[in-house]
């Protein structure tokens, strides 16, 4: 996927692909199984439907040119498997083949799961006990995958009011999450988002209003799309603000900026879908009435440093933190009302943009820290940094994620899940994840945080961590990224 390399001295780093593709989408499963798609009939049987799966992840690149997501897979796939019944082997099989080919087609997929039966599908007697065995056989593919460095499709747990915390399907999950950090939690229960939005929405949005785009940064609400994003670099900008008005001033430019270059990649593709050039995606949805243009931010707490010489996690850097998410809010309500397009802030992808940003001008910065989020080396307390940036979270309209940062995997027991639904219930973070350093033997898989050679047979290791919501290799990153990796304080958890 090609980026832009013109970013605006620093000030802006504008997704761009250089075709008129757009940037993301969430593909509705109700209407691939009612009607297919292309020349490929409605599947009829759970293999068909997989196989059609992998084929629309194929064609989408023509289309959508990043995250492809698929919601409540586990609900969707349910009544195939009631009605094949499927030994527990066959299924393994089935999905593991499954995985491998998405896998292969090297697109960003990310899967979310219910665990528990929706009231937007058909609910039968047995259906809970279906969904249990389906995540319980999907965790152990999972699992065995993440052992061998395969991480997609990505996996995002629904977590619901009616979430049965003492599944042993959801206990797979945890137990995965404190080992590798995935899967990621959307929640459903304390969180602004919704989950009838999950579902394609059929009115017309009201440009009056802010509306909240589902998925996280890698994922989407069933026939909801991104046409592109631009990440404003704060940090720059607080290095050329003479003082907090005028740093207002140079924000508010950058912002119409931003949406110049947000309106005209929208045309592209708006412009193309209207001359059904995109026949995909025209099978699914007739107009991009849904599609969001981003703004996201990088370097939150640079721009504070320099501007009134404290981090954002002292009270004077968390005041002026409110007023740059308030001022952003009114700016996209605006921007919405001028053009008639939806608009979200958000936080994430922000860490590779910033480190391509730092690039482009003489940056006194080592690394940019994501959005408004605490700096790297802030503290190992948790419940202090969730204390500060739940009002934060709660502020953005898509793209964000809590991450509980841990120096080594956890061997997981219910004190551990305890803590999940503490910062679910306490907290109302609408993203969650786990973050555990953790690194993998070619020959004996998983080892716990950051080891350069395997202790049992001497072989060098890779040590993982998650990059914009990715899993990925430490020696892969840019030295921005590496130098933020090295200076990051771990939160204290107990595990006894």
């Amino acid at each position: 996927m090609k980026r832009s390399t013109t970013m605006n001295n620093g000030y802006i780093y504008s997704w761009e692909d250089g075709t008129d593709r757009g940037y993301s989408i969430g593909w509705n499963l109700k209407t691939l199984i009612q009607n297919g798609f292309d020349d490929y009939a409605p599947p009829e049987r759970l293999d068909e439907l997989l196989e059609l799966i992998v084929q629309l992840v194929k064609e989408s690149s023509k289309e959508w040119a990043g995250p492809i997501t698929f919601n409540s897979f586990d609900n969707y796939i349910l009544p195939f498997v009631e009605k094949e019944k499927p030994s527990k082997q066959g299924f393994f099989t089935l999905m593991e083949q499954f995985f491998q080919k998405i896998s292969e087609t090297e697109s960003e997929v990310t899967i979310s799961l219910d665990l528990v039966p929706r009231p937007d599908f058909e609910v039968t007697e047995k259906a809970q006990t279906i969904l249990d065995a389906v995540n319980g056989v999907i965790a152990d593919i999972y699992l065995s995958q993440m052992q061998r460095g395969g991480f997609e499709p990505y996996i995002a747990v629904n977590l619901y009011p009616e979430t049965n915390w003492d599944s042993p399907a959801l206990e797979k999950w945890l137990e995965l999450s404190y080992q590798y950090g995935q899967p990621t939690y959307q929640n459903f229960i304390t969180g602004t988002i919704s989950p009838e939005t999950l579902r394609p929405r059929n009115e017309k949005p009201d440009h009056e209003a802010l509306h909240m785009r589902l998925g996280g940064a890698i994922g989407n609400s069933e026939n909801q799309t991104v046409t592109g994003y631009a990440c404003i670099n704060l940090a720059r900008i607080g290095s050329e603000a003479k003082d907090e008005k005028h740093f207002f001033t140079l924000l508010d430019e950058q912002v119409e900026n931003a949406s110049e270059t947000l309106e005209s990649q929208r045309k592209l593709v708006e412009a193309r879908l209207d001359d059904e050039n995109m026949p995909l995606t025209s099978q699914f949805i007739d107009n991009l009435d849904w599609s969001f243009s981003v703004i996201i931010l990088v370097g939150m707490n640079e721009a504070l440093e320099t501007l009134i010489d404290a981090p954002l996690g002292h009270v004077a850097g968390k005041a002026v933190t409110y007023k740059v998410l308030e001022f952003l809010l009114r700016k996209i309500e605006d921007i919405q009302y001028r053009t008639g397009h939806l608009y979200s802030i958000e936080s994430y992808p922000s860490e590779r943009p910033g480190s391509a940003l730092l690039s482009e001008y003489e940056a006194e910065e080592a690394f940019l820290t994501p959005a408004t989020e605490l700096k790297a080396s802030h503290g190992d307390d948790l419940w202090d940094a969730l204390e500060h940036q739940k009002k934060y979270h709660s502020m953005y309209t898509g793209g964000t994620l809590e991450q509980i940062y841990l120096e080594q995997g956890l061997s997981y027991n219910p004190e551990l899940k305890l803590l999940i639904r503490r910062t679910i219930k306490n907290f109302g973070y609408n993203y969650l994840a786990i973050t555990p350093r953790f690194s993998l033997c070619p020959e004996h898989g998983y080892i716990k945080g950051e080891e350069e050679t395997c202790p049992i047979c001497g072989k060098e290791t890779e040590t993982y961590t998650r990059i914009d919501q990715k899993l990925t290799p430490v020696s892969s990153l840019s030295e921005p990224l590496k130098e933020a990796y090295r200076q990051r304080v771990y939160y204290d958890v107990k595990n006894e």
